[in-house]
C-alpha cells in the first residue's frame, strides 16, 4: 500500500475525514488516483505550539480566512518579523545603515544592494519603508 507523509495535525486530520483534500506541488500518480492509502504522520509538526504547546487535538483548530489566520499571528507573537524570519538577509543594524547612507545621497540602490549582499530590490524595498517596517 502507497502512504502519503503528512505533518500533524493534518494526518489525524485526514485520517479522520475532517480534511479530505490535500494539495501538493507535484501531481498524484494516475494510479493511486481514487484508490485509498495510507497516512503516514511525519515527525515534525505544524506549528501550533503558542496556542497549544504540546496538543494537536483537532479540535483546537478552526476553519479561519487568511486575514482571521493574521490577525491570530499577530494576537500570539507568530508573526515573523525582521531576524525571526528565517528569510531574513538583512539585519536591523544594516537596515538603518542603509536607510542613512541612501538619504545622504551619492550611493546608488544597485551599489548598496552588492555591499550588503541582497537584491536591488531588497533595499528599494527597505528604503522606501515596505520592509523592517518597525524599523524608523
Amino acid at each position: 500500500m502507497k502512504a502519503l507523509t503528512l505533518w500533524q495535525p493534518y494526518a489525524s486530520l485526514c485520517a479522520l475525514g475532517v480534511k479530505t483534500i490535500k494539495t501538493r506541488s507535484w501531481p498524484a500518480p494516475k494510479a493511486l488516483i481514487g484508490q485509498r492509502i495510507a497516512i503516514h504522520a511525519a515527525t515534525r509538526t505544524a506549528n501550533n505550539r503558542v496556542t497549544a504547546p504540546a496538543c494537536m487535538n483537532y479540535r483546537h483548530l478552526r476553519w479561519a480566512t487568511r486575514l482571521e489566520n493574521d490577525a491570530d499571528k499577530h494576537r500570539d507573537g507568530t508573526v515573523l518579523y525582521g531576524t525571526r524570519n528565517p528569510m531574513a538577509r538583512l539585519t536591523p543594524a544594516a537596515v538603518v545603515t542603509i536607510r542613512r547612507l541612501y538619504a545622504q545621497g551619492g550611493v546608488t540602490q544597485a551599489a548598496l544592494a552588492a555591499e550588503f549582499g541582497v537584491t536591488t530590490m531588497t533595499i528599494n524595498r527597505a528604503v522606501r519603508h515596505q520592509l523592517w517596517t518597525v524599523l524608523q
